[in-house]
């Protein structure tokens, strides 16, 4: 566990390297180790390592990361979860699928047809989305019609259909669909990213500007607030670099750093 340890700390700290190489350790010791009716230390060192390949965009890494513990734990969903996104990012459509089912096939709880909009999404597959969200689109519960609209908004920006895009931001609802039953919130980020897709960089600028001024809702620790801090600026920042405003964007880059 100490070596786990070691290697969440590296990644926090950007070494991808240093974090890899404290895991296989902890993977070499933890694999004479491995019992049927222990803890799997093993498992979360494997999918401790995806997660790290991730952040380093070692995609190929992260999947056979992900395969060693699909091997290891063929019944276990979590296992082929971790394969569905490796495969995905790396637009491995065979294996992406297979991976899916497989994990459908073994997990205790119904389909997710959030998770399989997703794995779309990365697999440029738009052809049936909408159907597939329609129902959490229409659902009175608030998080499912946020999800929803949140994966829908980034599968019609993908596409570039920015009309529907906006209409959805604005109304909540599908161009021919019921309104929605659950409360239509703003959403600023897509607001704001919308506003920049369609080259309307100053719009964008102004909702990501004010984003930044807003006060942070809720008791957050020093940390947290930073860290809204410091992306609520890099959003804002992105935006008053399209609009090509030079002296704005570098006082915003070093408050960023400051953050």
């Amino acid at each position: 566990r100490a070596l786990a340890a070691v290697a969440r700390a590296r990644q926090f700290a950007g070494d991808w390297e240093g974090a890899a190489r404290a895991l296989e350790r902890a993977i070499v010791i933890d694999s004479a180790a491995l019992a049927p009716t222990a803890p799997c230390y093993l498992c979360r060192d494997l999918a401790a390592l995806t997660d790290v390949y991730f952040w380093a965009d070692s995609l190929q890494s992260a999947l056979g990361a992900a395969r060693r513990y699909a091997a290891l734990r063929p019944e276990w969903t979590p296992a082929w979860e971790l394969v569905t996104w490796a495969a995905a990012r790396l637009s491995d459509t065979v294996v992406a699928r297979d991976a899916l089912r497989k994990s459908t096939l073994h997990s205790a709880e119904p389909r997710n047809p959030l998770l399989e909009v997703r794995v779309k999404i990365l697999l440029d597959q738009y052809d049936d989305i909408e159907d597939r969200v329609k129902l959490l689109l229409e659902s009175p519960k608030r998080e499912d019609f946020l999800d929803a609209r949140w994966w829908l908004l980034i599968a019609l920006r993908n596409q570039g259909r920015y009309r529907d895009a906006q209409h959805l931001l604005v109304t909540g609802a599908l161009r021919g669909v019921v309104p929605p039953q659950a409360p239509n919130v703003p959403d600023d980020v897509n607001e704001g990213i919308l506003a920049l897709e369609r080259g309307d960089s100053r719009a964008s600028a102004a909702r990501f500007v004010r984003g930044w001024e807003e006060p942070l809702r809720g008791t957050l620790s020093p940390g947290m607030a930073a860290r809204y801090h410091a992306w609520r600026g890099t959003l804002a920042g992105m935006a008053i670099a399209a609009v090509g405003d030079t002296a704005a964007l570098q006082r915003m880059a070093d408050t960023v750093e400051y953050w």
